[in-house]
């Protein structure tokens, strides 16, 4: 697809890159995930907000520690693994890449129109239930072991593998990728190439086109996310539920607040409950992780 960038690594190499961003992935994804109403408008059987619960990044990699311990940094991690495999099998089945890197920024994919919209489709598709298993993963309060792998199975898919509105804010994404990828790798690839100070311009505009891209993407991966971890635990019980104890996030509660209903509703009822800067909820993390390209 042409906006996914995938260079090769042996499986020790990917087990150890995915070893250092499984846990800033899961904070951040707990980080959008906790609902934290306004006072005002809290829940009816309480009187404010739930101040238990923590408001910034670092304020819930502290509680994910205090809690959890180092063992809860690593939830997702084989889903993630198992993704990242799949992810390698289809571009080396539906292309014959090799990608040629240049100061660390891959440069673009030489796929023809048919493979880039098939890429594009199947990342649509696959997307949904990727985000609803690696994102339960991480959100769920049980630890998912193997050797109940019906009990594992259940705390991610139900109540559903594909939540009303998912697929349509995830199709929004990845075409989004694809538009603004290609043009972000032309002028990263369009500086590398010219001479300093004229090397300056499209360097600029790389950096003014992140800077939409993430205004714009931030948002529906907030969106996502919400959708994607919905239903996926009864809040009463896990809070009822002495062998699982006190939770890291407090997920929003279906049984007192009517579930999402779609991407619109979804929008609707953050900027309305919790306002609407919970909707850039790690912007500065997509953007700080997107410009790092150019460095590496």
């Amino acid at each position: 697809m042409a906006a996914v960038f995938v260079v090769p690594l042996p499986l020790p190499a990917l087990a150890i890159s995915l070893a250092v961003t499984v846990p800033l992935t899961g904070i951040l994804v707990r980080f959008r995930a906790n609902y934290t109403p306004k006072s005002r408008i809290a829940l009816d059987e309480e009187n404010a907000a739930p101040t238990c619960f923590t408001y910034t990044y670092l304020g819930t990699a502290r509680r994910i520690y205090r809690i959890e311990g180092w063992r809860g940094f690593f939830k997702g991690y084989v889903p993630l693994l198992f993704s990242f495999l799949c992810v390698r099998f289809g571009m080396a089945l539906f292309t014959s890449y090799e990608p040629n890197v240049r100061r660390g920024v891959p440069q673009i994919l030489p796929l023809g129109i048919v493979k880039t919209v098939v890429v594009t489709l199947l990342s649509i598709i696959l997307g949904v239930p990727y985000r609803v298993i690696v994102y339960r993963s991480m959100v769920t309060p049980y630890n998912l072991s193997f050797l109940d792998p019906i009990g594992s199975w259940n705390a991610l898919l139900l109540p559903t593998l594909f939540p009303s509105g998912l697929l349509s804010v995830t199709a929004i994404i990845t075409v989004a990728s694809a538009v603004f990828g290609p043009i972000k790798a032309l002028m990263l690839t369009w500086s590398n190439n010219l001479a300093y100070p004229i090397s300056n311009l499209p360097l600029a505009l790389y950096y003014i086109l992140e800077i939409v891209f993430t205004i714009m993407i931030t948002p529906l991966n907030m969106i996502a996310t919400r959708l994607a971890v919905q239903g996926s635990d009864a809040t009463r019980e896990v809070e009822e539920n002495s062998a699982v104890g006190e939770t890291v996030v407090r997920l929003r509660d279906e049984q007192v607040e009517d579930p999402y209903t779609g991407v619109i509703d979804c929008v609707t009822r953050i900027w309305d409950e919790e306002g609407w800067p919970v909707l850039y909820r790690g912007w500065w993390f997509a953007l700080l992780t997107s410009s790092a390209a150019y460095f590496l």
